[in-house]
């Protein structure tokens, strides 16, 4: 079961991650976030492309590697559940969000909560 979450998992963040480096202002835009410059265009590219594609690839990987299950799986937890944090604290900072903000939050929870039942399946 581990692999086919880190498969589907790693193809979602290899396609969000070519998003975010072929069109990070697009993506943005998408998402309801104004940005512009070329400071701006490094960091989504860096963030949304260049991180998503990196563990996405790990993830992948991993279907052929049993020695990179665990090192997915963390990575999972600590990118999304970074996310989480931060996007809870931004509620109760900066107010609710748009309602299908939270169809976002709640994907970032279930990957979170999915890879810390998993990691807590192949001890």
């Amino acid at each position: 079961m581990n692999r086919v979450f880190l498969g589907i998992a790693g193809a979602g963040f290899v396609l969000f991650g070519l998003w975010g480096l072929m069109t990070p202002i697009d993506m943005l835009r998408g998402l309801g976030v104004d940005v512009s410059g070329r400071h701006a265009l490094i960091e989504m590219r860096s963030v949304y492309g260049g991180i998503c594609l990196a563990g996405g690839g790990v993830m992948l990987a991993s279907l052929f590697r049993d020695r990179l299950v665990r090192p997915a799986l963390w990575f999972i937890v600590i990118y999304c559940g970074g996310y989480v944090f931060g996007r809870g604290t931004s509620v109760l900072v900066d107010g609710r969000p748009e309602p299908w903000f939270w169809a976002i939050i709640a994907m970032e929870f279930g990957l979170f909560t999915s890879a810390v039942f998993f990691l807590r399946q192949e001890r």
